[in-house]
């Protein structure tokens, strides 16, 4: 035989203990709610925390590729002045089709 009691904040089950069909102990289960609020409150905090986590490494990571980018917008104005002041035509467009 099996059986829980809710009292309140306190959850109490008990279930007899028998060997060879003789009862010898009763085994009591005594769990008070009030970790369970606590044990909520933990889950929260945390899955805010990830929330924040898995945002700001997206933030990172656009931030990091816009500077990339500019980066190689910097280099390739770099490289057409250095191909123009050398008399050379050569573009992107023409490495493409002569390869």
């Amino acid at each position: 035989m099996k059986m829980s009691v809710t009292l309140g904040l306190t959850t109490i089950a008990y279930r007899p203990v028998t060997v060879n069909g003789k009862h010898l102990w009763t085994a009591y289960i005594i769990y008070p709610h009030a970790h369970t609020t606590d044990a909520v409150f933990l889950l929260e905090q945390q899955r805010n925390f990830s929330i924040v986590v898995i945002e700001a490494i997206g933030v990172a990571a656009m931030m990091i590729a816009c500077l990339v980018l500019m980066h190689n917008r910097r280099l390739e104005l770099i490289v057409k002045q250095k191909h123009r002041s050398s008399g050379r035509w050569w573009t992107r467009s023409h490495r493409s089709t002569t390869s």
